[in-house]
């Protein structure tokens, strides 16, 4: 499976669209779920994402696996005078999807 993601660059953030290769959920593939998830974070002076939260799931099922996509994440951070800054409230959906 791919776990394709999508989000909104925000604040000065630099991204890109990003195709994660996690470990999908047993539950959720015997069920044949796809779904998706939003999720909320906070980007580092690193570039590193803290702090996911999920704030809305089409299933339970799937929070944890989200949480550890948003986690490989690399971001080029806000610069500002010169210096990386953290950001705070970050948001991106991330879309589990079953392949052929």
């Amino acid at each position: 499976f791919k776990q394709k993601t999508a989000y909104e660059i925000s604040l000065g953030l630099v991204g890109s669209e990003m195709c994660i290769r996690d470990r999908y959920p047993a539950r959720a593939l015997s069920r044949n779920l796809e779904g998706y998830c939003d999720m909320n974070f906070t980007v580092t002076p690193a570039g590193t994402v803290i702090d996911p939260v999920a704030e809305f799931c089409t299933s339970s099922l799937f929070e944890r696996s989200y949480a550890r996509a948003v986690l490989k994440f690399k971001y080029k951070p806000r610069v500002v005078d010169g210096v990386p800054q953290t950001v705070t409230g970050v948001r991106t959906r991330i879309t589990f999807k079953i392949e052929d």
